[in-house]
């Protein structure tokens, strides 16, 4: 079972993302975050195995969060995800050491669990 932290300041959509994940035998959330810094102090805490980060946050958004975990705990994986469909941000997203950028119109159990395994 994959080890998840959610990293939103949505509170309804990480309750929202946890529960679609939590539906899953294949993965358990960990942690939740609002903000990009109290998502690096949860990582080092809980050494999860998937970060699920918004592209917008305050005071770190999610690619300079998915540059931090590259850095710091480069055997996390990082999905990004935002509200916008640019493939700028999958490009960005790449750069940083992300594995993908998935737009939030498009999240289900399914695309994460794809996304995760292929590029794993």
């Amino acid at each position: 079972m994959c080890r998840v932290v959610i990293a939103d300041d949505e509170a309804e959509f990480r309750r929202w993302l946890r529960s679609l994940l939590e539906g899953s035998e294949d993965f358990h959330v960990v942690g939740e975050a609002s903000r990009g810094t109290e998502a690096i102090e949860i990582i080092a805490m809980l050494n999860p195995e998937l970060v699920i980060a918004d592209v917008y946050m305050p005071d770190l958004d999610g690619l300079e969060l998915a540059r931090h975990i590259q850095q710091h705990f480069p055997a996390i994986s990082v999905i990004i995800i935002g509200a916008h469909e640019d493939r700028v941000y999958e490009r960005l997203a790449m750069e940083e050491g992300a594995m993908a950028f998935l737009p939030k119109s498009n999240l289900s159990l399914e695309t994460v669990r794809q996304t995760f395994q292929v590029r794993r």
